[in-house]
């Protein structure tokens, strides 16, 4: 029993551990997005500020032009995160990890709504995009979990 429980713990380690790191580089990749786009459209001064601790918060700094489209200002940090997620659907094959992809789509929709509120204030909107994203990380930490436990159990012979 012992073997089990051990197995076990070693594996939501390994799932927490993931979860922080994909979360992390998703954040960074969807500041990039600001970033890149921003200096495409002419920006000037650009920051990408990691943490904020007067705001709790992270975010990309700018002085852009007042010609630059807002829209896509705000829609960088999302596309720019696209590949990273098809990554891990694309090229994992039938690894568990693949399963990564539900979960950082699930948390880029759901920092991407902070960023589209600066233009849709619709309660409809925000009420549905923040559910998209949350039933979006639900499923892939359920088929994240589902896929190592059955690995853990073929390998352990049970």
């Amino acid at each position: 029993m012992k073997k089990f429980t051990k197995l076990y713990l070693r594996l939501l380690l390994y799932i927490v551990i993931l979860n922080v790191s994909i979360v992390s580089a998703t954040l960074l990749f969807h500041e990039a997005g600001h970033f890149f786009i921003g200096d495409y459209l002419g920006c000037k001064n650009i920051k990408i500020i990691i943490f904020d601790s007067s705001l709790f918060n992270t975010y990309t700094e700018m002085n852009c032009p007042p010609s630059a489209p807002l829209f896509l200002l705000e829609l960088g940090g999302f596309l720019f995160v696209i590949p990273f997620s098809l990554f891990f659907l694309l090229l994992l094959g039938s690894f568990p990890e693949k399963n990564f992809f539900w979960i950082i789509l699930g948390f880029n929709v759901l920092i991407s709504l902070s960023d589209m509120m600066v233009l849709v204030k619709a309660f409809i909107f925000i009420f549905s995009f923040t559910l998209l994203g949350t039933i979006l990380i639900i499923i892939g930490e359920n088929l994240l979990i589902d896929r190592f436990l059955e690995f853990y159990k073929n390998k352990i012979g049970r």
